[in-house]
């Protein structure tokens, strides 16, 4: 896509393949790479006067994997203030899940679990987005509400990975589910079988 857009001068195309490029690399631990390609995606929507929220959400991601907490905090912040004036739902849910793992790098867990949820429930009922495969805080918010003692809230959000995992059948979403179960068997005192289904 990004191929395509340079060879075809589509601009606006873009600052969108970009952001995703930068997310793949994010994923795949390769924290340079993606922060490169998120400012530049960040860059390109500049100069063409378009709001980049994957690109601005991948663009905080990276810098917090690579400990660059404080500027992740301070550009997540501006970029949610940015979108929540605009009333951009869907960028506001973005902003928040990646805040939110920035937050739980600093061991905020309660300002994280804060973003993390609402950002849940914000795709939710303000998006429409029910496939938690597609924000990707699912996980995250379950490690910080495990963490705070909220273990109902997190139950609650393993069960939706639970029904994306026996709706789809992603990897994603079944090894995540497997990873949130272990951490409320281990929140309840039931470590071997946490370790064994974490293994």
């Amino acid at each position: 896509v990004r191929t395509a857009a340079v060879d075809e001068g589509d601009d606006s195309a873009l600052p969108n393949a970009l952001a995703h490029l930068s997310m793949l690399e994010c994923w795949a631990g390769r924290y340079e790479v993606a922060l490169a390609y998120a400012i530049e995606g960040r860059e390109r929507a500049g100069r063409t006067d378009l709001r980049a929220p994957v690109a601005a959400s991948a663009h905080v991601l990276a810098l917090a994997h690579l400990g660059r907490l404080d500027e992740a905090r301070a550009l997540g912040c501006a970029d949610l203030a940015a979108d929540e004036a605009l009333g951009f739902v869907s960028a506001v849910a973005l902003h928040r899940r990646s805040l939110g793992v920035a937050e739980l790098m600093t061991g905020d867990t309660e300002v994280a679990a804060a973003h993390l949820v609402r950002a849940v429930v914000s795709s939710i009922e303000d998006v429409g987005i029910r496939e938690p495969a597609i924000l990707r805080a699912h996980p995250d918010a379950v490690t910080a509400l495990v963490a705070l003692g909220r273990i109902e809230q997190a139950q609650r959000l393993t069960e939706q990975l639970d029904a994306s995992t026996q709706a789809n059948h992603l990897p994603w979403s079944t090894a995540m589910a497997g990873r949130c179960h272990g951490l409320l068997q281990a929140a309840a005192g039931q470590l071997p079988a946490a370790l064994e289904l974490l293994e």
